[in-house]
């Protein structure tokens, strides 16, 4: 014969699914009853086998019947009860005590209960387990020690030592304390406090930022850029170079220069005492500006002094001086086109001067030898050369001066 299906039974009455299963061509099997929750009492709450399984014609169906939602009792209150009066308390409610536990507890006198879980009130099915915690008193108190100016490592050990716990860790910026120093606990240094109990620690991170303590290092920065800025200038000028092979020029630049310096570090030094703190960074800060304001002064005025210093008359039996080795670059000319007239001159001599050169400039330039004077118009070009000009002076004994000056033609 074919299989037929079980039939869904669920939620009806005994007599119900009875008849319900033996008209599909089943028996009614064993019928238990359990407490169940969601099924209405004397409702199907199980079958076996399950609705939809494919059997035999006359197989037998077993039934599990609702006996309704199990019986509650309320957890007892067994708050600060000694651990044998709880014990009784809870097997008198039909529960069962579960794990035991200690632990310290300052409002519970020791040996009390202190916790209980689940807790009181707490309505629960008939042989629960409740854990209780039992208060071994209050802790130990011990004293926060000072560990004010400590590395953090050292604070630590110090108060793990005494059984007290470090928390959390606070920055803060102090002058008082180095970086990296303690600056203070919460609890504070000596108050009491439970042993076990955890500890803040503040901890310095130096002083406030003050972005004005680099006010000189930028301003002397700056000094030194503007000071390089014009030799760089200088260097990149024709015109410069030319001047400086004169002694008057070259001891203006100098003096010019320590000039700048000067009154460039005064101000710097003028600047940094209003707008530093005072500190003693500060100070040193000022007294340094000072040293470097003195050598500067004394190292350009000893050059000022040594190499442009007066020569003394015993020292001036010279017949001839060379005012600048330095070879210059005269104007280029072009062939065809006038050249710019140049005019040379020469300090230190008695006028009138005689000029000449060395070797011949090239055709269509001349030197005019009382005037000093270079000029005409290129007829041929010249590659870059050396001319050797040479001034003589009126004087007895003669005095003279030569400078070496490149020209070129294109």
């Amino acid at each position: 014969m074919a299989d037929v299906q079980v039939p869904d039974v669920s939620g009806l009455t005994q007599a119900e699914a009875e008849e319900r299963l033996t008209s599909a061509g089943l028996v009614v099997g064993t019928v238990t009853t359990a407490t169940n929750s969601t099924v209405p009492s004397g409702g199907v709450s199980k079958m076996n086998p399950v609705a939809g399984s494919p059997v035999a014609p006359g197989s037998t169906v077993d039934l599990e019947l609702s006996g309704g939602p199990a019986a509650q009792v309320v957890v007892p209150d067994v708050s600060g009860l000694t651990q044998a009066e709880a014990l009784t308390r809870l097997t008198n409610a039909g529960l069962v005590v579960g794990t035991v536990t200690t632990a310290t507890n300052s409002t519970v006198p020791s040996g009390g209960v202190s916790k209980m879980n689940p807790g009181a009130g707490t309505s629960v099915a008939p042989g629960s387990t409740v854990d209780l915690e039992v208060s071994a008193g209050p802790a130990a108190q011990v004293v926060v020690p000072d560990v004010s100016g400590l590395t953090r490592p050292a604070a630590e050990l110090a108060l793990k030592g005494i059984g007290l716990q470090v928390g959390a860790v606070k920055n803060q910026h102090t002058d008082l304390v180095p970086t990296g120093g303690i600056l203070a606990t919460n609890p504070p240094a000596g108050a009491t406090a439970p042993s076990g109990s955890v500890v803040t620690l503040e901890i310095s991170s130096g002083q406030e930022p003050n972005f004005t303590q680099y006010i000189p290092t930028v301003l002397f920065s700056m000094l030194t850029l503007i000071v390089v800025g014009l030799l760089v200038w200088g260097i990149w000028s024709e015109s410069f170079l030319t001047n400086l092979s004169r002694k008057e020029f070259a001891r203006g630049l100098i003096t010019f220069l320590i000039a700048v310096a000067t009154v460039g570090i005064a101000m710097i030094i003028a600047i940094s005492t209003i707008m530093l703190n005072e500190t003693a960074d500060a100070d040193k800060r000022f007294d340094r500006g000072k040293q470097i304001l003195t050598i500067l002064i004394g190292v350009l005025g000893t050059i000022v002094g040594f190499y442009f210093g007066s020569t003394p008359d015993t020292e001036k039996p010279l017949t001839e001086q060379r005012v600048s080795a330095l070879k210059m670059m005269l104007p280029r000319g072009t062939v065809g086109i006038p050249y710019p007239t140049i005019t040379l001159e020469s300090t230190g001599l008695t006028p009138p001067l005689k000029w000449s050169v060395s070797p011949d400039l090239p055709d269509g330039i001349v030197l005019d030898a009382n005037a000093g004077k270079i000029s005409g118009t290129p007829t041929v070009p010249l590659a870059r050369t050396q001319f050797t000009f040479k001034a003589t002076d009126s004087a007895a004994p003669q005095g003279s001066s030569q400078e070496i000056l490149e020209l070129q033609i294109q």
